[in-house]
């Protein structure tokens, strides 16, 4: 159950994974909260279900009524705390296993939320308590990614606004993750290698941050601001960028899968949160671990030798263009298998009438 059927990031994941499921050992029920926007997505994750009902315009009881009756052994509640969410309806416990997963990177704190997916790198083992969530973890990286996704030619730096000859560091982030902290090692990157660029989405905070960079010696111009582009376009484009800087203590999550589909390799620096870990686990499962930094010192550090490492670069982004049939966070497959594992433990639980307890899912065999 999801707000986000649509052209939405979580969707973007979503519909990966519902095109994967052995539908063999699955029955796939979509129960969307948000209506029809026309895009491809909603078609998308429609075509990969066995029902999917457009509940938008339905009451709480009557939604939780045909859940019931529709005989829903796992909710997977895909909106968490999120836009759009309808909370109160995993409180009239209309299935009997209620489980979070891939859109809201934190516990719930709710009696009515059985599990919560992750994996060991967004909550280790030893922060399970901090969660009222049973943990489910999948094997290497929780969030699955769509490595069929297209990549359109590269186009031109001068339509995107950038300098042809310019290092270029980005962040695709909005805007409320930047904190001053992470900002204020962007400027010391962009003052220790000359010519480069900061790449940023453009949004509500582009005057602020214009205005941060000149009070750090950084002329306004070195920031560039990116328009919002539909997600091919934006795919193609991000294929300029020679280095993604991750924000702290919130990570990139989605924009972080999209920069490494994209080819870029992605700097990150895990904070203690769940939401604050998931490009660590991103970028492992991507084969990267040297770019998961210990602290930000550590951060800005790797971010200036990196750029002065054209050759490194490249081999990173060769990794990644080759691996994507390969490298374990593109394999959505994988996910897809682990997931059916972990909702069937679910639900062998509830039915020899135990009690919700964490547990760890083997790694799938998709060879």
């Amino acid at each position: 159950m999801s707000a986000d059927f649509g052209d939405h990031p979580t969707a973007h994941l979503a519909a990966a994974l519902l095109e994967r499921h052995d539908r063999g050992r699955c029955e796939i029920l979509a129960y969307a909260l948000n209506p029809e926007d026309g895009s491809a997505y909603r078609r998308r994750i429609a075509a990969a279900s066995d029902c999917f009902l457009d509940a938008s315009g339905m009451a709480l009881a009557e939604l939780a009524t045909r859940i019931a009756q529709d005989g829903v052994d796992v909710l997977v509640n895909m909106n968490g705390y999120t836009t759009g969410h309808r909370t109160a309806l995993f409180a009239m416990r209309p299935a009997p296993v209620q489980a979070s997963y891939l859109a809201y990177p934190a516990t719930m704190g709710a009696p009515f939320m059985d599990y919560l997916v992750a994996d060991p790198v967004v909550i280790p083992a030893a922060a399970a308590g901090a969660y009222s969530e049973a943990i489910a973890w999948l094997p290497v990286c929780y969030q699955v990614n769509d490595a069929d996704a297209l990549l359109d030619a590269r186009p031109p730096h001068a339509s995107a606004g950038l300098p042809a000859a310019a290092f270029v560091f980005c962040d695709f982030n909005q805007h409320a993750k930047i904190t001053p902290a992470v900002f204020a090692a962007w400027m010391r990157i962009l003052h220790r290698v000359a010519g480069s660029v900061l790449w940023l989405l453009d949004g509500p905070g582009r005057a602020n941050l214009a205005a941060h960079a000149r009070a750090a010696g950084i002329a306004p111009e070195r920031l560039v601001f990116a328009p919002r582009l539909p997600r091919a376009e934006h795919l193609a484009r991000l294929q300029l960028a020679d280095l993604f800087l991750d924000t702290r203590p919130t990570n990139a999550h989605t924009t972080a899968a999209d920069a490494l589909l994209a080819g870029v390799p992605v700097l990150t620096c895990p904070a203690e949160s769940f939401a604050g870990r998931v490009a660590a686990s991103l970028v492992r499962a991507a084969a990267l671990d040297a770019l998961v930094a210990d602290d930000l010192d550590a951060y800005e550090a790797a971010a200036v030798e990196l750029a002065a490492d054209p050759a490194r670069l490249a081999g990173y982004r060769e990794h990644l263009r080759s691996g994507r049939r390969s490298l374990a966070v593109f394999d959505a497959d994988a996910r897809a298998r682990e997931l059916e594992q972990a909702y069937a433990e679910m639900d062998s639980r509830r039915r020899r009438g135990l009690a919700p307890e964490s547990f760890r899912v083997a790694p799938a065999r998709t060879a």
